[in-house]
């Protein structure tokens, strides 16, 4: 998911600032800013519609909120580009008809991208806990001599358990040796995990 939160992002970005740039030359196109543009906003607005059609609330609000972000990010590298070319801005009749509208953009702002922040976070969090996984089953399981695993072992980050199945049977003491190990600091995220072991 924060792949493709991330590359749409990017899309979204590069997209606002081919829009506003091609918008400021003398010979104007619409063709790049209007592909990528597209490609930021239209995949949200599908799966979104895809959502209602199924009926399914959790795609149609996750669809509807990458829209909203990518939205952002295509005003933010808009309005960086034309203070960066030092257009002209909107003169409002009062500063405090601009200030409110500067307060309501950043609120939206602030509340889309805390979310977000707290997504990255826990992706990160995952994807840390994978690599010690990975790790534990290349220099741990797969060390043992004459151990020969049956299928991938599973990695259940929900329920804190890793189970694997052998082709061999598995003693006690093998069963505890593997349990000591992942408690090395090296798999400081998954140390509390339960090790499920099958054997045959």
């Amino acid at each position: 998911m924060m792949i493709i939160l991330g590359a749409t992002t990017l899309i979204a970005i590069f997209g606002g600032l081919a829009g506003i740039i091609g918008n400021s030359r003398s010979e104007r196109t619409n063709i790049i800013p209007g592909v990528a543009i597209a490609t930021a906003l239209m995949p949200p607005l599908c799966t979104a519609g895809y959502g209602l059609a199924k009926g399914n609330f959790t795609y149609f609000f996750g669809a509807m909120y990458l829209f909203t972000i990518n939205t952002i990010f295509i005003a933010l590298a808009t309005f960086l580009v034309l203070k960066l070319l030092r257009f002209p801005m909107h003169k409002y009749a009062n500063a405090a008809k601009r200030k409110r509208y500067s307060t309501i953009a950043t609120i939206v702002g602030i509340c889309v991208m805390i979310p977000a922040i707290f997504t990255f976070l826990r992706v990160l969090n995952e994807s840390q806990m994978q690599r010690q996984f990975d790790n534990f089953i290349k220099n741990e399981v797969k060390s043992i001599p004459g151990f020969q695993l049956l299928g991938e072992p599973d990695f259940d980050i929900e329920r804190k358990e890793i189970r694997l199945s052998f082709f061999n049977e598995v003693t006690e003491v093998n069963k505890n040796l593997l349990s000591n190990q992942l408690k090395d600091e090296q798999y400081q995220r998954i140390k509390d995990f339960l090790i499920n072991i099958k054997g045959m």
